[in-house]
């Protein structure tokens, strides 16, 4: 049984990828294909179900979200996750109550992704 899942939703112009369970490098190296692979113009990714959130995992999502035209949303980060995106240069912010209807885990936004280096 794998430590991660990641199950892919679509609702208008908007993937959502919904990652649950463990989410380490390898799940990380997964969800960076599929977001390369992605052709929706936004992107959702919530991790509100993750037990456990290793920092290099951050690292290879943050490259994936580099350079890229589409917009990311972010959700279900706890405070750690969201300093260590910021670190690996994706700019976070909380969005309007319109858009976090799903229920009490915050909302964040990676308007920019500066490509590490």
């Amino acid at each position: 049984m794998p430590a991660c899942s990641v199950i892919r939703e679509a609702r208008g112009d908007c993937a959502t990828y919904v990652v649950s369970g463990r989410f380490e490098g390898s799940s990380a190296w997964d969800l960076a294909g599929r977001l390369f692979a992605e052709h929706l113009p936004a992107v959702t990714l919530d991790f509100s179900h993750c037990d456990e959130f290793e920092d290099y995992a951050v690292a290879v999502v943050a490259q994936a979200m580099a350079g890229q035209t589409r917009r990311f949303h972010l959700r279900g980060l706890r405070p750690h996750q969201e300093h260590v995106f910021k670190c690996f240069g994706v700019e976070v912010g909380e969005l309007g109550q319109a858009e976090s209807r799903e229920g009490p885990a915050p909302i964040f936004t990676a308007a920019t992704a500066a490509e590490v280096g």
